[in-house]
C-alpha cells in the first residue's frame, strides 16, 4: 500500500467523522430534524448490515468500478470515521444532561 492510499484513506475518515459530527450537532440544536435523523441511522445501519451480502458488496463495487478489497477497505474507514464523529458527539450530549 503506498502512501497515498493511506492519506486518501486517512482523509476518508476525517471527512466522515466532521461530516456525523455536523449532523449530530445540527439535529441537537433543530430538534425538529431528529425523525429525519434517525430514519438516516437507519438506512445505514440497513446498508452497514447488507455489506454481509457478498453479491450486494461486489454489485456496489462493480458500480464504482473499483476491486472489491478496496472497497471493503473504504467501507471500513467510512464506518470508523461515523463512529469516531458520532459517539463522543453524543456521549458528551448525554453526560453534559445528566451533571
Amino acid at each position: 500500500m503506498n502512501i497515498n492510499k493511506i492519506i486518501w484513506y486517512g482523509s476518508l475518515t476525517i471527512l466522515s467523522a466532521c461530516a456525523s459530527i455536523f449532523l449530530s450537532k445540527l439535529v441537537i440544536m433543530i430538534p425538529e430534524l431528529r425523525v429525519a435523523y434517525i430514519i438516516g441511522i437507519l438506512c445505514a445501519a440497513w446498508f452497514f448490515k447488507s455489506q454481509w451480502d457478498e453479491d450486494f458488496r461486489q454489485a456496489i463495487a462493480n458500480l464504482l468500478n473499483i476491486d472489491e478489497g478496496e472497497y471493503i477497505v473504504i467501507i471500513f474507514f467510512i464506518l470508523i470515521g461515523i463512529l469516531i464523529g458520532v459517539l463522543p458527539t453524543w456521549i458528551n450530549i448525554i453526560l453534559k444532561s445528566i451533571y
